[in-house]
């Protein structure tokens, strides 16, 4: 009886002591994570790492209240240098943004990777109904979405759809009329996107839709960061404002997405609207932002969020903007 009652009580420190460990170790490689992303390494793995800065900062901040409660002085000063790295990574998406003077047109846009395997058509034809954009840009195009796709020709009459077998086939729809409307490809690769030019305000504005490759690979991350690079002289060699809109592969961590930034001088839409994780679309606790619209300096944004469940693994990104 009083073996038992002995191992009863120590029960708890057992448990206790496997909890520290499990926390310490998650901590510990968060950290670890954080500083990799931080250090912008030029490898394809350690560019994976900088995509999830929103689960990064959520587990530095169990972890520190836990170590917080416990008053374990090393974890909480390993958690807090996470955090604070972190939540500046994540932050400034939130700030909000100055007031804006509806003066003008609007111009709305509606983005989705609608999965090319994914045959919840309606569920999409209904979003797009409902938002009722000018402009809607479509990845993942095949066969079937071009057929399905068809039931927005009389709203929408000026597009181009290029399907095809793989997850490359794109399509843009417009309500405006379009001056060009050209399929150019991108990177070595060659994957189709599209280039349009069209009148907000009497002013042109040039559009770029675009869909490049998962990094998954040492090749494939060679051959995205080559279409990034393709992207971003595209833009600089526009003399009119533009707008580049897709499925990136990419978040706006990794020093690709910013030095395309840096280079091109556009803007993420993000910016005061949060980070709008987008993918995968079912599974939440691990969703981040891939999905992207970049605009000149010269456009004021209204509104960015995300759309509802399409039945891809992409959610569609929805943009009201506003020239100057």
């Amino acid at each position: 009886m009083t073996s038992l009652v002995k191992k009863n009580k120590s029960s708890p420190n057992i448990i206790n002591k496997l909890l520290w460990r499990w926390i310490m170790v998650i901590s510990v490689v968060t950290l670890i994570l954080t500083l990799v992303a931080s250090f912008k390494i030029s490898f394809w793995l350690f560019d994976l790492c900088t995509h999830f800065r929103l689960q990064y900062g959520i587990a530095m901040i169990i972890c520190f209240l836990y170590f917080l409660f416990i008053r374990y002085k090393i974890g909480i000063a390993i958690t807090a240098i996470a955090l604070v790295i972190n939540i500046g990574a994540i932050a400034p998406y939130y700030l909000p943004q100055q007031e804006i003077l509806h003066n003008t047109t609007p111009l709305k846009l509606l983005m989705a990777n609608v999965n090319s395997s994914n045959t919840q058509y309606s569920l999409f034809l209904d979003l797009v109904r409902q938002a009722n954009p000018d402009i809607i840009v479509i990845q993942e195009i095949s066969e079937g979405w071009k057929k399905a796709l068809t039931n927005l020709n009389s709203n929408w009459p000026q597009h181009k759809v290029i399907p095809r077998p793989d997850n490359f086939g794109i399509a843009l729809y417009s309500k405006i009329p379009l001056e060009q409307l050209n399929v150019v490809p991108l990177g070595r690769s060659e994957v189709p996107a599209i280039e349009a030019s069209f009148k907000l305000n009497n002013k042109k504005i040039q559009i770029f839709a675009v869909h490049t490759l998962p990094p998954m690979s040492a090749r494939y991350f060679d051959l995205r960061n080559g279409q990034m690079q393709e992207i971003s002289q595209w833009i600089q060699q526009q003399q009119e404002p533009c707008v580049l809109i897709g499925d990136l592969n990419c978040s706006m961590w990794s020093p690709y997405f910013e030095k395309l930034l840096q280079d091109s001088q556009l803007k993420n839409v993000r910016q005061g609207f949060g980070i709008l994780p987008s993918w995968p679309a079912k599974t939440a606790m691990i969703r981040i932002p891939i999905d992207h619209c970049l605009v000149d300096h010269t456009f004021q944004v209204n509104k960015t969020y995300l759309g509802p469940f399409i039945g891809s693994d992409h959610l569609p990104l929805i943009v009201e903007l506003f020239s100057k």
